[in-house]
């Protein structure tokens, strides 16, 4: 069967196992007779066993354990082991760029979804200090097609869950957004995320919710409405995505810490400059103005986003958000809505 040798246990090992758990616990001698082993070879497999978890003693005998619990334990600290190592590999990689950059490739051509969802959730998992992402939203098949939702739902999950869905969705069915792994964990654990979205992600109520959520968590967000790419920047590393080739939904460039790495950080604060807030501060004291929900419609018109789509977030319907952008052109003095948020921008109302 094999099932065994993957783990590091030998062929012997585990027709020792199976053989101890169809006919039960028996000693070593048994075993050497009944397998046609020599005394070395049980116990070399006999303690294979035991390491896997998989093997106790009873006396002189050798007891089979259930192997979920003890595999499932393994796997788990397998698990651990190789997020260590792609950490360690990042960020010992990052070390020798900057002593050998002569040797270093400066950029990396991705071309598969797994190895771009993996390397879009390597460049947040070794950041401590801040995240910054422009999103168009998770891409859905060829070059040109962004449909969707988070900093980089271009790698909108984990691999496995990634190309199960892939697989169930219908070639028609947008990608379902969904926050970009390790964007929660960094929050959490206080390193600061920004980003700037492009207005069409948020047209979709399940993707407005999600960055809803977000914010909620910590994170900065601003809307632009022609945000152009789907770009991931950490301390050492950057990420640029877009549609894959062939059966690959992804393609991605992974940039490391350099000149291109430092310019694409430029790119961000660039959008992020002309970006709007999508969450407007409260109203302070000061000079009469709009109240909180004036100030998010004004943010949202400003955004670009539909009635449409101002209606689902607020919660009330197309005609209610028509009459209040009306009654705001009124209190303000402007005949469309450009000249409503040139007058709201001259207020600060933006």
């Amino acid at each position: 069967m094999a099932l065994l040798t993957a783990l590091g246990a030998s062929d012997v090992a585990e027709q020792v196992y199976l053989h101890l758990v169809e006919n039960g616990p028996c000693d070593s001698v048994e075993l050497a007779g009944v397998l046609e082993l020599g005394e070395g070879e049980v116990s070399d497999a006999t303690r294979d066993l035991r390491d896997l978890g998989l093997l106790a003693r009873r006396g002189v005998d050798h007891l089979p354990l259930p192997p979920s619990a003890a595999l499932q334990a393994l796997a788990a600290e397998r698990d651990r082991q190789a997020e260590a190592a792609r950490t360690a590999s990042a960020r010992l990689g990052a070390t020798w760029a900057a002593r050998h950059l002569e040797f270093s490739p400066v950029v990396e051509v991705l071309t598969e979804t797994a190895m771009v969802q993996e390397m879009a959730a390597l460049t947040i998992r070794t950041t401590t200090t801040e995240v910054v992402a422009l999103s168009v939203g998770p891409i859905d098949g060829p070059p040109g097609r962004p449909d969707g939702a988070h900093p980089s739902s271009s790698s909108s999950s984990s691999s496995s869950q990634s190309s199960t869905r892939s697989s169930s969705r219908s070639p028609s069915e947008p990608v379902p957004p969904e926050v970009q792994p390790g964007i929660l964990s960094a929050l959490a654990g206080g390193v600061g995320v920004r980003v700037v979205y492009g207005s069409r992600i948020l047209q979709r109520p399940e993707a407005m919710a999600i960055v809803l959520d977000c914010i909620d968590r910590g994170e900065r967000a601003r809307v632009f409405p022609d945000v152009p790419l789907n770009l991931v920047v950490g301390e050492s590393l950057a990420l640029l995505s877009t549609g894959g080739r062939g059966g690959e939904r992804l393609a991605g460039l992974l940039v490391h810490r350099g000149d291109l790495h430092t310019r694409l950080r430029g790119l961000f604060e660039s959008f992020w400059a002309m970006a709007v807030p999508l969450v407007p501060a409260p109203s302070d004291a000061g000079p009469p103005g709009p109240g909180d929900e004036s100030r998010e419609l004004l943010a949202c018109l400003a955004a670009g986003l539909t009635d449409e789509s101002i209606a689902a977030r607020l919660g009330v319907s197309p005609r209610t958000i028509g009459r209040r952008v009306a009654e705001l052109q009124q209190q303000l003095g402007a005949r469309s809505r450009f000249q409503l948020g040139v007058q709201a921008l001259r207020r600060g109302w933006l």
